[in-house]
């Protein structure tokens, strides 16, 4: 036993590796009388065999119609004897040496035991005395058989403190790979958390002075107008698109077989009014097209409940065409203006807030991971306490001597 009282881990598996060794030459030892003895009896069997196949078989004369039969199961029985009690028993120098012994000498015994019993009588009526010697071999067979088995459960029930003392240094050594792989895993963890917050504090730092500079301040009040500018659009869009649809009934029913272009524009009129002013249209053509709804209302060919208060919204939107459009030229103009200017600085300073959300949420989702990894090794930790406290409780139970296992 090692003298000193404090253990590394490398230091008990030594220490279990001797006295695995030790055992295992105690056992041995204690095996070699039995398989010397087996060998002496497979021999005694082998003799047994030589004898029983020069016996002459005297038979009476009405056992003399059977005498083939009684010569070929004699034969039988010296050929398996022969076999078997030829076989090579193993050296043993290891475990697995003396559960192949075991193994060795229980299968020869079945086998003999088989071969005998099969033909008991034939052997205790016409070889009475080899009969005899043949269960007076297997029994001292089978005697060595039960002082194998007893020994080599001996062997291991002694080691079994010595095997559980093992799994539990394996165990150990897998959670303090563990430990370490999370101990890396928060090393990486925390240098990518300094890199974003270092990220964060340079973007703030540099939102912060963008935000108080003056080509800031001016962009951000032209984005502002421009804001204000969008949303005039909108509002007209909606109110020019509020107008049209007291009319939407009287467009639909004229689209009724006129030209793929005249479909287009009452299409625009019903869907997208705000279309009918832009630079692109043709502002007569809607004007002209706006009459013939209102004369076909008149004439009788399109058909509406309400057609008078249709026809005064028809006749509403062709006089305020004109000022609609002025309205909308001066609001698309405004906002052409306004797009031009420099609001560079305000996006600039969108993407800057944008990225350091960015930064923020991975931030949390680092920190929350490095404290899952930092409770991992905590747990890992008190785990392979618990576990040494366990081995020097197991190494007491096997040497006698107190021990302290450190890693």
């Amino acid at each position: 036993m090692p003298q000193a009282d404090t253990l590394s881990i490398q230091d008990v598996q030594s220490l279990l590796d001797k006295l695995e060794s030790s055992r295992v030459q105690a056992l041995s030892a204690r095996l070699v009388p039995a398989r010397d003895s087996a060998h002496h009896a497979l021999d005694s069997l082998k003799a047994i065999a030589e004898a029983m196949e020069k016996e002459k078989l005297k038979l009476e004369e009405l056992e003399k119609r059977f005498g083939s039969n009684i010569e070929n199961t004699k034969r039988m029985v010296v050929s398996a004897l022969r076999r078997e009690a030829s076989s090579d028993l193993p050296q043993i120098q290891t475990l697995a040496d003396a559960k192949k012994f075991k193994e060795r000498l229980e299968s020869m015994i079945n086998r003999f035991g088989e071969v005998t019993g099969s033909h008991s009588k034939m052997l205790n009526y016409f070889l009475k005395k080899h009969a005899s010697n043949l269960k007076g071999e297997l029994g001292d067979l089978e005697d060595l058989l039960k002082d194998v088995k007893a020994a080599i459960s001996a062997f291991e029930q002694e080691r079994a403190p010595a095997v559980r003392c093992a799994n539990t240094l394996n165990t150990i050594l897998q959670k303090i790979s563990s430990e370490r792989t999370d101990e890396q895993a928060a090393l990486v963890t925390q240098e990518r958390i300094s890199a974003l917050e270092l990220d964060v504090a340079n973007l703030k730092g540099e939102l912060a002075a963008l935000l108080s500079s003056q080509e800031y301040a001016d962009a951000r009040a032209t984005a502002e107008k421009l804001a204000q500018a969008e949303r005039n659009q909108e509002q007209f869009n909606a109110r020019l698109a509020e107008t049209f649809s007291h009319t939407s009934r009287a467009l639909s029913k004229y689209s009724y077989g006129v030209s793929k272009e005249t479909e287009r524009r009452l299409r625009v009129l019903l869907e997208e009014p705000w279309l009918a002013l832009g630079e692109q249209e043709d502002m007569s053509s809607y004007l002209i097209l706006l009459s013939d709804v209102h004369k076909s209302i008149v004439s009788g060919q399109i058909q509406l409940k309400d057609s008078d208060k249709v026809l005064l919204h028809l006749a509403s939107i062709h006089s305020a065409l004109p000022q609609l459009q002025k309205d909308s030229d001066a609001i698309s103009s405004e906002i052409a203006s306004l797009r031009q200017e420099k609001i560079g600085p305000v996006y600039h300073a969108r993407e800057v807030e944008a990225l350091i959300a960015q930064h923020e949420e991975g931030l949390a989702r680092e920190k929350q991971l490095l404290e899952q990894l930092k409770k991992q090794v905590a747990q890992s930790s008190n785990d392979i306490s618990s576990l040494l406290t366990e081995v020097s409780e197991s190494l007491f139970l096997i040497t006698g001597k107190r021990y302290l296992v450190i890693r």
